[in-house]
């Protein structure tokens, strides 16, 4: 089994080049044997976690086999974490030597080539091992708690990072994108098997809502997909119908004030929700407070938080839970500025609205 190896391997292995390929390096006028084995056993290594993510069934709820020699959670949790403390590591130290003023651009170029794929072999080991991991975790949902397929979601995000770091050749980059790729397929399998252990609580939730707005939390604890193909996303997609125009009916009798809109969002308006979109996206807090108003309002499925100080918290709060998105390029349609996005797996449209100052003083998350 590939991952039998998992543990044994280190970044010493990076670091030995380092040592190798010091101020004499110019003097050397090919890798050494020991250089081309690291080489060949990191990209061997890298290859074979990729093909294992790739092409073999994701292990279900319970199964202790996916990785041979690893049989309960606190084993795989304690090499999983050995291995990104070996990624991490790596990336430390290939960043470290890169910066070396005395090495000539093919050492750098030799460097990062092996160090790339030392980072690779170790993140797919460690992808293979959250997997695994995920698919020991309990799958009771508990309000107020992480949704249990979580483990995943973080490793997602984290190979993300790994692979746009801008230090890794674009082969090894790439192979971690496919890592990423793998382990998404995983986690909607364990979304899947999750929801129908719980599917008889989400049933009663969905039934209990009141409005779009505690129908749309029940979506985010259970991670319900509009359109889904499960008895519970069936319900959900039912209900929210229902409520949605439930809610339509009572507006139209009773409509709330609202400020009157100007003729239609200039391109000035514009240019600030690009902006706004792009340090959000980037977690750039500061950058993105500054384009809201003092008084500014978000509206969410959740719900409704006002003031930068709520709003600020809010974005927080959601980080912290692991239900993290982005959203897409706002444009104008219909007189309106819009921007399509996704929080966790869900498809959700973000609307601007601003105040005389051109700041934001209305958003808008609707699913």
């Amino acid at each position: 089994m590939i991952v039998g190896s998992l543990a044994s391997r280190s970044v010493a292995a990076l670091v030995a080049v380092g040592l190798l390929w010091a101020p004499a390096l110019e003097a050397r006028s090919s890798q050494s044997s020991g250089q081309a084995a690291a080489l060949q056993a990191a990209t061997a290594n890298a290859q074979q976690t990729l093909a294992l993510l790739e092409n073999r069934p994701c292990p279900g709820l319970g199964d202790t086999t996916y990785v041979s020699g690893f049989t309960d959670a606190a084993k795989l949790a304690a090499s999983s974490s050995r291995e990104l403390g070996t990624v991490s590591n790596a990336l430390a130290t290939l960043q470290r030597m890169l910066g070396d003023p005395e090495l000539t651009e093919q050492a750098r170029g030799e460097l990062r080539f092996l160090g790339s794929w030392t980072v690779a072999a170790a993140a797919g080991r460690w992808s293979v091992l959250q997997v695994a991991e995920q698919a020991l975790v309990d799958p009771v949902i508990v309000a107020g708690r992480p949704h249990p397929s979580s483990l995943l979601a973080e490793t997602s995000a984290k190979l993300q990072n790994i692979a746009g770091n801008g230090v890794l050749t674009p082969d090894a980059a790439s192979l971690i994108s496919r890592l990423k790729a793998g382990v998404d397929r995983c986690r909607v399998a364990n979304i899947a098997a999750v929801l129908a252990v719980n599917e008889k609580d989400a049933l009663a939730a969905i039934a209990r809502a009141s409005s779009t707005s505690t129908l749309g939390s029940v979506s985010q604890t259970y991670l319900l997909q509009r359109g889904g193909s499960s008895v519970a996303e069936g319900q959900f997609d039912a209900r929210y119908r229902a409520l949605e125009q439930q809610e339509a009916r009572a507006s139209s009798r009773n409509k709330p004030v609202v400020a009157a809109a100007p003729a239609g969002p200039t391109q000035a308006q514009l240019a600030v929700a690009k902006r706004f979109v792009a340090a959000s996206n980037s977690q750039s807090e500061a950058a993105s407070l500054a384009e809201l108003a003092e008084d500014v309002e978000l509206r969410t499925p959740q719900g409704t938080y006002r003031g930068k100080a709520q709003v600020k918290q809010a974005v927080r709060d959601q980080i912290a839970s692991g239900r993290t998105g982005s959203t897409g390029e706002p444009r104008i349609s219909d007189q309106t500025i819009i921007a399509p996005g996704r929080t966790g797996s869900f498809s959700v449209t973000t609307r601007f609205y601003f105040n005389d100052a051109g700041k934001i003083r209305l958003l808008i998350v609707s699913l």
